[in-house]
């Protein structure tokens, strides 16, 4: 009888070992979504939660079943050695389809720095783990410089990632560049041609000419795809004229007088377009018809009429008159 007795416990121990006495059961870890994070947890009547199923497969099970559903993560996960992570499990009957998907949601809040990393999975110098039918989703990276990782590995081995669908967001742009050096100046622009209006006597009266000879053209870029100089100013109009009138020996003669007021210097060229153009070409100077003293058009003798001729001697008078 209790040699019976002894092999009935025996037996009550082993059923309590390989199928829920304890966390792992039949050789599985079991998660959900709503799983506790605590206690004696990762079996199929209560599952663990993510987290807290990879910190119980750091015992001899390693195996992790993840039912469907949505599993948020705001930190990167550190894989153990050894480790499986296998999802498609239906939550209330544990049997695994296709239809049923176990989905790792990965925020863009916690990611590394040196370098800046955004990582759901950190695999770094591990062995012998293996991630199965499993959706991974990151958001996109903040700040600058971030890269974005579903899977980081580095010196890892025996390895499997097997039918896992990655939908990554964006890498964060990097740090805004330093200002660039500042461009070559611009040639100068070409000087205008001098003031050479041209006209009738009757129109430079007024002060008014047919005017002017263009500016001179921008000077060239100091290399390709630089901005030109700017054109030169036009030059400026001749200086105009008044006419007078002197009567000598019945004969009308026209002359002109240069006036100051009708002769003006070229505009100013306009300076190039580019940031640090060229200055743009001096304006062309005033042409005086006669003389230039002190800034002003002056008139010379030849411009003006000359000294009137000598009168001839009268004729001899008639004889006076006889005297009373």
């Amino acid at each position: 009888m209790k040699a019976h007795l002894i092999k009935f416990v025996f037996f009550l121990l082993f059923i309590q070992v390989q199928f829920g006495g304890y966390s792992q059961e039949c050789g599985y870890i079991y998660v959900s979504p709503t799983g506790a994070s605590s206690g004696n947890a990762g079996t199929k009547a209560n599952p663990a939660s993510l987290l807290y199923g990879l910190d119980l497969a750091a015992g001899s099970v390693k195996h992790l079943r993840l039912a469907q559903g949505s599993y948020p993560l705001s930190a990167t996960i550190d894989i153990p050695n050894g480790v499986t992570l296998e999802g498609g499990f239906d939550g209330s009957t544990w049997q695994k389809s296709n239809f049923y998907i176990s989905s790792i949601n990965r925020d863009s809040s916690n990611s590394l720095s040196s370098p800046k990393r955004l990582i759901v999975f950190n695999c770094i110098n591990k062995t012998g783990f293996r991630f199965q039918d499993l959706t991974v989703n990151v958001d996109d990276a903040g700040g600058y410089g971030t890269s974005i990782y579903a899977f980081y590995l580095s010196n890892c081995s025996d390895y499997l990632i097997s039918r896992c669908i990655i939908n990554t967001g964006k890498g964060s742009d990097g740090l805004p560049g330093l200002p660039g050096a500042d461009g070559v100046n611009g040639a100068d622009g070409q000087p205008g041609e001098g003031g050479d209006g041209t006209s009738s006597l009757s129109t430079y009266s007024t002060g008014q000419g047919t005017c002017c000879n263009a500016g001179g053209i921008g000077g060239g870029p100091s290399y390709p795809g630089a901005f030109i100089g700017g054109t030169g100013g036009d030059g400026g109009e001749r200086g105009g004229f008044d006419v007078d009138t002197q009567v000598v020996l019945g004969e009308t003669l026209y002359y002109s007088i240069p006036n100051t007021n009708y002769a003006f210097d070229g505009n100013p060229g306009q300076g190039g377009a580019g940031p640090l153009a060229g200055n743009g070409g001096q304006g062309g100077a005033k042409v005086c018809q006669t003389t230039f003293v002190n800034g002003n058009c002056m008139a010379t003798s030849s411009n003006r009429g000359g000294a009137g001729l000598d009168g001839f001697d009268g004729i001899p008078g008639n004889p006076g008159a006889q005297g009373n």
